[in-house]
């Protein structure tokens, strides 16, 4: 669905974060995305821009704090981390 390029590593580990934030209405910053992966920041916000270019991952503006954005899958990165996971799940997942 993804690739090799991106199905593993840290740009998976960032899909499954924003995934799960997803799932749980969380709000995340790029910070806390390119946080959630044991490499440099440079190198992991290398990867958040591959997934930005990717058009899995969005920035969201903060209606609160026009100079605040958030970070979200896409609706295509929402589409394709459900089918994966409903997929390979026993049971069905609701995202």
């Amino acid at each position: 669905m993804l690739g090799e390029v991106l199905f593993s590593g840290p740009p998976w580990d960032m899909l499954l974060h924003l995934f799960e934030a997803h799932v749980l209405e969380r709000r995340e910053t790029i910070g806390n995305v390119c946080d959630c992966v044991p490499i440099p920041a440079s190198t992991a916000f290398r990867w958040f821009t591959a997934l930005l270019q990717a058009n899995l991952v969005c920035l969201v503006d903060d209606p609160l704090d026009l100079n605040s954005r958030h970070v979200a899958l896409s609706g295509p990165g929402v589409e394709i981390m459900t089918k994966y996971f409903t997929a390979i799940a026993p049971h069905s997942v609701v995202a």
